[in-house]
């Protein structure tokens, strides 16, 4: 990784490009108007241009300087010294790309690029911003701008830099030039037509260097981009393929620290594109926690949510193996809690997974004897704009009512959860119907076993299906064996028939670890499971 300089006039990004902002290395000498601002007859004699944009008028600058503090006449050499060669100086450089991309987002939607200190002088940063880059660097490309910052008037910048061009013959070498403005002499038309009013200098070769096509690289030059840095930020970023032309743009315009951008080193340009463009005060108090999402595997839709919220990646982690999910799912989940200002802890998601997945079967109980209110859909149109159940209002009461276990809260807000999400007669008898259930934890008859001697049918059936849900969270031999002997047990107290749907599933391919043996104590069942195809031959 290049070694980066902290101070940079490349928007904080990235080393300084050295300028040739000159166009010769030799002194320049042409004549100029001279006059005083009491004054109306003006005076013409030479001055002389030096490659550091220094200039020496022949007049005594300090001098002059406390005259006119003492409230003596401004001379105008003195203003084109103080002024006049600094607005043309800042002008070249920024039209030659040597200082960055002085931008700043903002205006409507804050998409606007806004110039970074506007002049309320300037008519062109009075519009409001521009919508796209390229449109507010021609306008800092012209010299109009920076004969406003300074305060120089623009006629006469545009005759000295004419003047300089003609003396130091640099017809070929001058780009960009004066702007729209064409405020010369009649007699220096002939000169006019050599010297391109309005252009810009051609692309450097070294943006295709980079890979970038012959109209990126103009896209990128138009912006102000300099392709020494921008060889720069790509050897910082170590990418597979070239960055994009709006992500380096967003790079200069954002202020973005190279010390954050080098943590994002091998991963995708889209997701570099996205770090970047999303580059806030957090990220700076922060710096490593956004690509920490990134290489998590975790969407930057779903990052952009998560990021500096109480979840951490390893809580995502976590919650996507209660889950059965991958960890962008986990994460929307969670995320969808915090939408919501709910905050559940992780223990209470595992709490809500238990829950859902037993309270889910109270339902699908519930319709094999009340098929009916599996949907119900009122007739007329006032019903219908209220609560009334179908399989998602059944969801959602379902996964509900599990968090309000989870975080402990009352009855009466369970009921009226799944009131207002299926109705106030379905709910009444769906949380009768569970009640009734009283179903233990299955994590207990897991580690505990239970006693089905007493229990229905259909609770036994209830009991084994949230069984089966928790060893498919958790899939483990010793958990597949606990469940399988907890079926044996049911059949032995409670009768076969509730059983056979879970042992089925248990035996199915791929739900049974592999090398996990069958207990022995099925062979007690052998006949009627191998009858109905559930025990595999071995």
């Amino acid at each position: 990784m290049p070694a980066l300089k902290s101070a940079s006039c490349w928007s904080g990004v990235g080393t300084a490009i050295p300028g040739d902002d000159c166009p010769g290395e030799m002194l320049v000498t042409f004549d100029v108007k001279c006059w005083t601002s009491t004054a109306g007859d003006a005076a013409t004699h030479p001055v002389t241009l030096q490659p550091n944009w220094t200039i020496d008028i022949g007049h005594d600058l300090e001098l002059e300087r406390i005259a006119v503090g003492l409230g003596g006449a401004w001379p105008s050499c003195f203003a084109l010294a103080k002024k006049g060669i600094p607005a043309i100086h800042a002008w070249r450089r920024i039209c030659r790309r040597l200082v960055g991309v002085p931008l700043r987002l903002g205006g409507r939607g804050g998409n606007r690029f806004l110039v970074d200190k506007s002049v309320s002088r300037c008519s062109g940063c009075a519009v409001g911003g521009w919508d796209e880059a390229y449109k507010a660097m021609a306008h800092l490309r012209t010299l109009a701008h920076w004969t406003n910052v300074y305060e120089f008037p623009l006629e006469q910048a545009e005759h000295v830099w004419y003047n300089a061009v003609d003396a130091g013959q640099w017809w070929g070498d001058v780009d960009p030039a004066l702007g729209d403005r064409r405020v010369v002499d009649q007699d220096d038309l002939e000169g006019l037509r050599l010297f391109t009013f309005g252009s810009s200098p051609p692309r450097p070769k070294g943006f295709t260097d980079l890979g970038y096509s012959r109209y990126e690289a103009q896209f990128l030059w138009d912006a102000g981009i300099h392709p020494a840095w921008a060889s720069e930020m790509n050897n910082l970023l170590a990418l597979t393929e070239p960055a994009w032309q709006n992500t380096l743009i967003q790079l200069a315009v954002r202020h973005v620290p190279p010390e954050w951008l080098a943590q994002f080193q091998g991963l995708s340009a889209a997701q570099v594109d996205w770090a970047v463009r999303h580059y806030v005060s957090f990220d700076g108090v922060n710096p490593t926690a956004r690509a920490e999402w990134l290489k998590a595997g975790i969407g930057p839709k779903v990052v952009e949510r998560l990021l500096g919220r109480p979840y951490t990646p390893d809580d995502v982690a976590t919650v996507a193996g209660i889950m059965d999910t991958s960890w962008n799912l986990a994460g929307q989940y969670l995320a969808d809690w915090l939408d919501a200002d709910c905050q559940p802890t992780i223990e209470q998601i595992r709490r809500i997974f238990n829950s859902t997945r037993s309270l889910r079967v109270a339902p699908t109980a519930l319709m094999n004897a009340r098929q009916s209110q599996l949907m119900l859909i009122p007739k007329d149109a006032a019903s219908r704009g209220r609560a009334f159940p179908t399989p998602r209002t059944w969801d959602y009461a379902t996964r509900l009512v599990a968090y309000a276990e989870a975080v402990g809260a009352k009855t009466d807000v369970a009921r009226l959860l799944v009131q207002g999400c299926v109705g106030d007669l379905v709910a009444h008898e769906f949380l009768t119907y569970a009640k009734s259930q009283d179903l233990p934890d299955p994590e207990d008859v897991l580690a505990n076993g239970f006693d089905f001697a007493s229990v229905r049918a259909d609770r036994v059936y209830v009991v084994l299906q949230s069984i089966l849900a928790a060893v498919q969270r958790d899939k483990t031999p010793e958990r597949w064996t606990q469940a399988i002997n907890a079926c044996i047990v049911a059949a032995v107290q409670a009768g076969i028939d509730p059983v056979v749907p879970v042992v089925h599933a248990l035996l199915r391919p791929g739900m049974r670890p592999a090398g996990t043996p069958l207990p022995a104590t099925l062979a007690v069942f052998g006949p009627v499971l191998a009858l109905a195809g559930l025990i595999p031959k071995e």
